[in-house]
């Protein structure tokens, strides 16, 4: 069987990159809206059940997302939980359509980019799909939908099924761009920016310890100048350049945030943490 996820946990646990509709958005929806669900399958469950009692496997799990009502999901994210990629929920946003289910969307079709052919019995599937709203209770806790996509992989759901749901679970509705953020929309845009970070500073098991800005540089796209690391690399870990990483400051800071208020400090800015009472101070050019 599926479930459907509540997106507010998620929001909560990645709140520097996971946006969500807010209250004000959900209280307007209407019957015939469109609204976008994450659903999770996994078909080893009730199977592991039968055999060991428990479903406390290890899954492999596959996250789907579509952009465009009337589509089949074709594109599969690495980390589902992190972000919901849902700023510019519109038409124009279409990146993964593959099987077209209506006249109006036939000139769109694409051919599906298959990156899950991992077809195993401890697969779990996550599909982020659109949901047309057939019944809302009066006060808008509970809703009624038919599935608006095709299903990739999940076995349980098809085109036109019913679908339960309340608020906590709606990840983003058709042609608006979600307006709950823990971030101000010009914190939003700057810690969009990317910087440099070592794969050890991402480390869930560490923290930020040392980090340096610099002029940005052509190569890295959009890039923040900021260079994070997490202080005790090695000369020759630094010299390997497989040991780091390009990506969102919003991302680093899902792991580490106890940094977020030097990052308005110019090029030529460095700091490093205290070991001891985890204070960060600046370093000063000799």
């Amino acid at each position: 069987m599926y479930e459907v996820e509540d997106v507010i946990e998620r929001s909560l646990a990645f709140k520097y990159t996971f946006t969500v509709p807010s209250e004000q958005q959900i209280d307007r929806l209407k019957v015939g809206d469109l609204v976008k669900l994450i659903f999770r399958e996994d078909p080893s469950s009730e199977q592991q059940q039968q055999q060991q009692g428990s479903t406390d496997a290890t899954l492999n799990q596959s996250c789907i997302q579509v952009d465009a009502p009337h589509a089949s999901s074709s594109t599969s994210f690495s980390n589902p939980s992190a972000t919901n990629n849902n700023n510019n929920n519109n038409s124009s946003s279409v990146i993964n359509q593959s099987t077209t289910l209506s006249s109006t969307t036939q000139q769109q079709q694409q051919q599906p980019n298959n990156n899950n052919n991992n077809d195993t019995n401890n697969e779990c599937f996550i599909e982020r799909m659109w949901v047309s709203i057939t019944h809302i209770d009066d006060g808008h806790k509970t809703f009624k939908g038919t599935l608006d996509n095709s299903p990739y992989k999940m076995r349980t759901l098809t085109l036109g099924d019913t679908v339960s749901f309340a608020r906590n679970h709606i990840l983003a509705i058709y042609d608006q761009p979600n307006e709950s953020s823990f971030l101000t929309e010009e914190q939003r845009i700057f810690t969009s920016q990317f910087c440099l970070v070592s794969r050890m500073a991402l480390d869930k098991n560490r923290q930020v310890g040392y980090m340096f800005r610099e002029d940005p540089i052509k190569t890295i796209a959009n890039d923040s100048g900021w260079r994070i690391f997490q202080g005790d690399e090695s000369d020759e870990y630094l010299a390997n350049h497989a040991n780091f990483q390009t990506v969102s400051l919003a991302s680093v800071l899902n792991q580490d945030d106890t940094f977020i208020h030097l990052l308005h400090y110019p090029p030529d800015s460095c700091f490093e943490k205290d070991d001891n009472s985890k204070e960060w101070r600046k370093i000063k050019d000799e």
